[in-house]
């Protein structure tokens, strides 16, 4: 509850602005991997009854790991704040969050897979709904932080891990990553990253060789790849909006029934409203 006040502490002179002196421990502590800097598995661990005994404990009748949601949360909320040292501690907490479940969850046993589940049923969901944010600047840190889950947990059966997405990060070589070309501040190095995906497609012509699932089709390429449609209104960014619409047509083509006609309806519904304003 303190690190939350903290997390969430305002200015006490300045409207709209946080207490840095506050909130940058807390980040920093949450974006450090060690348990002494007050990172993500210390706030887990609860001290024992007698105040005098300096070792911790996991009470196994308390579900520790909830206790991580309402910092993860407002984590995901800095993401959206105006100030770049913010974000960016934000999403460095978040990314080591998300290793910090990876080790945890490579132990195997039943209190450790709750992070598995932490992840997947509590941190991605919210990811997703980040990737459709019109903000260019937050929508990357989404982006991104979907980039480390699928990395992270490509191993992992569940396709809400988006596991295959993995195929797409290239470390070695940041001029052929898909997620680091997409949100590139250079317009030619975000067609460059559609126009991958499209290509990939368009080499799957036979049923079941798409190397993506429908989750990832739907959730998370078909998102991204309809952002420049709406976003872009320059006369220099038309070879991006028509690689953007190329590509999306390459997804449909790999999408089923169901998903395809829930698309083209939200589609036909931006449309009529933007002829109507």
């Amino acid at each position: 509850t303190i690190a939350l006040n903290d997390l969430a502490a305002s200015h006490t002179k300045h409207i709209g602005e946080c207490n840095f002196d506050k909130v940058l421990p807390i980040l920093n502590g949450l974006g450090s991997a060690s348990l002494t800097d007050k990172s993500w598995t210390y706030y887990i661990t609860r001290q024992s009854v007698d105040d005098d005994d300096p070792h911790t404990s996991i009470d196994e009748d308390f579900d520790a790991l909830k206790t991580l949601l309402p910092l993860m949360f407002y984590c995901l909320h800095m993401l959206y704040d105006e100030d770049g040292v913010v974000s960016r501690g934000s999403l460095k907490a978040l990314r080591t969050l998300i290793s910090t479940a990876r080790k945890e969850s490579s132990l195997s046993n039943e209190v450790n897979m709750k992070w598995l589940k932490l992840i997947e049923s509590s941190l991605v969901p919210r990811l997703l709904i980040g990737l459709k944010t019109k903000n260019i600047n937050v929508r990357r840190s989404f982006i991104l932080l979907l980039a480390e889950v699928s990395t992270q947990f490509k191993c992992e059966d569940s396709p809400h891990f988006y596991g295959d997405l993995s195929s797409l990060v290239e470390k070695d070589d940041q001029n052929l990553d898909f997620f680091m070309n997409i949100t590139h501040i250079q317009i030619h190095r975000r067609a460059r990253a559609l126009g991958r995906i499209r290509k990939l497609l368009q080499g799957s012509t036979t049923e079941g060789s798409c190397q993506f699932s429908v989750q990832s089709l739907s959730n998370v390429l078909l998102p991204l790849a309809m952002h420049p449609i709406y976003d872009c209104e320059k006369n220099s960014e038309e070879s991006y909006a028509l690689e953007s619409i190329a590509t999306v047509g390459a997804i449909a083509k790999h999408l089923p029934w169901g998903k395809y006609t829930n698309w083209l309806n939200f589609v036909a519904s931006r449309f009529r409203g933007l002829n109507t304003s």
